[in-house]
């Protein structure tokens, strides 16, 4: 085992060795982490903006008093005129109307425009411009119910960040401006690595965990995680506890080697002794985790699964998939039905033949034939002699004992040829290979075993491109089990169709051209098959690392071509779950009514329990278009089928508006040893450039807030 090696799994068990209880006397820094980020300034009175220029055009002392004395009343005002017109979370509380009398009235004539106008414009591209001009089939406009203002994007209170210690107030400010410089940023990754070249990694180690670390991670011991899960939950806002240790590929797996490995069988043997030796610690990491989130109710877990297989494994069976892709495109383009089924001898030429490993099969061809027959027949979900992607993509599965055997290359081959098609490097997979991911397969379900013990849920995190395939299968595979439906019909309002929750998740990243088909053929394959579907849905963390390789490997990229692309896949996500929910409760309302025909209200006292959305964005734009859809559906308010999610430290503003509205508000707490957190901190510190403005605006009402305190 390499130096490196070692020290990560010794990092790794010292974390997560002997789980013993904290003594009653340890003491665990307290981290309040909050920041607010209005994501439009209010406007300054024109009085003030006279006195300010009159004052900056006199640099006396008193008058810069005087300056700084109006700064503080204005916006104190300004700060007291946003909690009379925002904080009306019970809906028995009027909104002031001195204040707000004429905004009410606007609102409401927006409303009466939306109903009486409903799908009559089609939506624009950009959310954002439906917001700014008032006219969007996806009503972004401000919404209001009983007196309760649904605008997350104007209408924060941000009364929490008067909770926050002085110093962290600082040490935030601090670290939004370091995000604000992208040389810095750009700079971290090689600052990091020469520090730890050159035997200095105590050094940046200190000063990450005592600025960066503060902000975006709830801590390394389990006193600091469970007083950050506690904070939140003191203010309605709910955990995703994320063991942040991620794993990514060497990449000499991708440019050469293949699947024939360059070790003796000796140190194979060692090298895959060690890889499960750190599996086997972070699933414990994940027990661990399980153990802390179910101090509150409705918590979530999240796994990363290249933490529990090899990723060499996990690569190379990813790359199955793009074999059955390409082949089932092919047939798709021939066949050219609306539906995108095939027949069989479709299938067998354009699909199988396209998979090396069938290629490969040392049998009879009568064998080979009667293998092609079973194989279609078992994928086949409605028996009409067609078989659609849903089928192929499901059915292909290392889990089917009819088609495991086609994952395989041999063994004395080394597999590294390039695609003719899109020039992507694929390789097969080895009989190692198979046996890691049953071992994956079994680390997940004893994990979902305890979770629903604990009655914790588990969502499975996206990771790189050239893992999600797999991932995706490993996940659906639990889903199918711990999501299942035992009453399968929607005819019966006493059913699972209606009422199981699901309690574990899979993860959509809607930066990638696949991610929204994906979305949708998952959900279609959970009503064939009769499971409860639970999404989050994200836009993607590692666009600079996929691009790069596709540029490399000169394949296209997975990534969309523009922002925009991106905006509207996500959008289109979180819509087409939502309207899948409003079909299936408006299925529910019909049965409850049929069934209590003496009771009318008692169609309103029930919610469907699935599908379930989690809307985990950093886009104010996307989560109020998530609102409003929901509001325009008829969804109940008491509905649980939509919850949003934000990182810890980032759009705080947006996360307790949410809760402060009534609705499901997460925050993702990663936490773990700081040398284990660096990867997932950097990839913080980059989104926070990128999204430069939504830093910046954090950053200038936290100052204000410390002049506030300082009487500056």
């Amino acid at each position: 085992m390499s130096h490196y090696a070692s020290t990560r799994l010794a990092s790794i068990t010292s974390f997560y060795g002997a789980r013993a209880p904290i003594p009653s006397n340890s003491k665990g820094k307290e981290l309040n982490i909050f920041s607010l980020n209005p994501n439009v300034n209010k406007p300054r009175s024109s009085s003030f903006s006279a006195c300010r220029r009159q004052v900056q055009g006199n640099s006396s002392e008193a008058n810069q008093k005087l300056y700084k004395a109006s700064i503080i009343s204005t916006e104190l005002s300004n700060l007291k005129i946003t909690q009379r017109m925002f904080s009306t979370h019970k809906k028995t509380r009027k909104i002031d109307s001195k204040v707000t009398f004429s905004k009410i009235a606007i609102r409401n004539s927006s409303i009466s425009k939306i109903k009486n106008n409903n799908n009559s414009e089609p939506e624009p591209e950009n959310p954002s411009l439906a917001i700014k001009n008032g006219s969007s089939n996806s009503n972004t406009e401000k919404l209001t119910d009983s007196n309760t203002s649904y605008d997350i994007i104007n209408g924060n209170t941000g009364e929490y960040i008067r909770k926050m210690h002085t110093s962290e107030l600082i040490n935030t400010m601090a670290v939004f401006k370091c995000c604000s410089k992208e040389w810095l940023v750009k700079s971290s990754p090689f600052l990091i690595d020469l520090s730890n070249q050159l035997g200095m990694s105590w050094l940046s180690n200190s000063i990450v965990k005592n600025t960066f670390f503060k902000v975006f991670c709830a801590g390394e011991t389990e006193t600091e995680i469970v007083k950050t899960v506690k904070k939140l939950h003191d203010n309605n806002v709910k955990s995703m506890l994320d063991l942040s240790i991620e794993s990514d590929l060497d990449m000499s797996i991708i440019f050469g080697g293949g699947n024939k490995s360059s070790l003796s069988a000796k140190q194979e043997k060692h090298k895959r002794e060690a890889q499960n030796a750190n599996a086997d610690n972070i699933y414990n990491g994940y027990i661990h985790s399980i153990d802390m989130a179910s101090t509150q109710p409705d918590s979530f877990v999240a796994l990363k699964v290249t933490g529990l297989i090899p990723t060499d494994s996990l690569y190379r069976l990813s790359r199955f998939y793009f074999y059955v892709k390409s082949g089932y495109e092919t047939a798709s383009r021939i066949s050219n039905a609306s539906s995108g089924a095939i027949d069989y001898q479709s299938f067998v030429k354009n699909v199988l033949l396209n998979i090396p490993g069938y290629n490969q099969l040392r049998m009879p061809q009568e064998d080979i034939n009667k293998l092609s027959k079973n194989i279609f027949e078992s994928i086949d979900s409605n028996k009409d002699g067609k078989v659609d992607w849903v089928d192929i993509n499901n059915g292909l599965t290392i889990n089917n004992k009819l088609t495991r055997s086609l994952y395989l290359a041999e063994d004395d081959q080394n597999i590294n040829n390039i695609n003719t098609d899109n020039n992507r490097v694929i390789q097969g997979a080895n009989k190692f290979d198979l046996d890691e991911y049953d071992t994956m397969i079994n680390r997940l379900t004893k994990l979902a075993t305890y979770s629903k013990e604990k009655k914790v849920n588990l969502v499975v995190d996206a990771e790189h491109s050239y893992f999600q395939p797999t991932i995706d299968q490993a996940t659906l595979e639990i889903m199918r089990k711990f999501n299942a439906f035992t009453n399968k019909s929607d005819k019966d309002s006493k059913s699972d169709y209606y009422n199981q929750k699901p309690i574990f998740f899979n993860t959509y990243q809607l930066y990638t051209k696949s991610g929204l088909t994906r979305l949708k053929d998952d959900y279609e394959l959970s009503v064939r098959e009769g499971f409860a579907f639970g999404a989050k849905l994200v836009r993607g963390a590692y666009m600079v690392q996929e691009r790069d390789l596709a540029k490399k490997l000169n394949y296209e990229s997975p990534i969309n071509e523009t922002l925009q692309d991106t905006h509207n896949s996500y959008n289109s996500g979180v819509k087409f779950v939502l309207e899948r929910v409003a079909s299936r409760q408006k299925k529910f309302e019909e049965l409850i009514s049929n069934n209590n025909k003496s009771n009318a209200s008692a169609k309103n006292e029930i919610c469907v329990s699935n599908p379930v959305v989690i809307v985990a964005s950093h886009n104010s734009e996307s989560a109020q278009l998530a609102i409003n859809e929901f509001l325009r559906l008829g969804l109940p308010k008491k509905s649980s089928n939509i919850s949003f999610a934000q990182l810890l430290g980032m759009q705080d503003t947006i996360s307790y508006k949410i809760a402060e509205l009534g609705f499901n508000s997460y925050k993702y707490v990663p936490y773990g040893p700081i040398e284990e957190t660096l990867p997932y901190l950097t990839r913080r510190a980059q989104e926070n450039s990128s999204v430069l403005d939504g830093s910046n605006q954090e950053y200038d009402i936290l100052k204000k807030e410390l002049y506030r305190r300082f009487n500056i």
